[in-house]
């Protein structure tokens, strides 16, 4: 199920971001960096409250009620 993201979702975010990081820092090493994990669920469970602005979308993909996987979309 793809859904949008809410709070409790940042271990599942936490867990699915090291896959992206490790594409986004290869495609740009100059700009992006993997995390490292540590933190990381919290950092997500504490920017997931934050509410998504009208130029914003956070979804995450639920498998069995867990998040697997997120995308976070910009319009700029």
């Amino acid at each position: 199920m793809i859904r949008g993201v809410r709070p409790g979702d940042g271990e599942g975010c936490a867990r699915a971001w090291p896959d992206a990081g490790r594409h986004y820092a290869a495609t740009d090493p100059e700009v992006v960096r993997i995390p490292d994990a540590d933190g990381l669920a919290e950092w997500f469970e504490e920017a997931v409250r934050e509410p998504c602005t009208a130029d914003t979308r956070w979804l995450v993909a639920e498998e069995d009620g867990v998040p697997a996987g997120m995308i976070e979309a910009r319009i700029v």
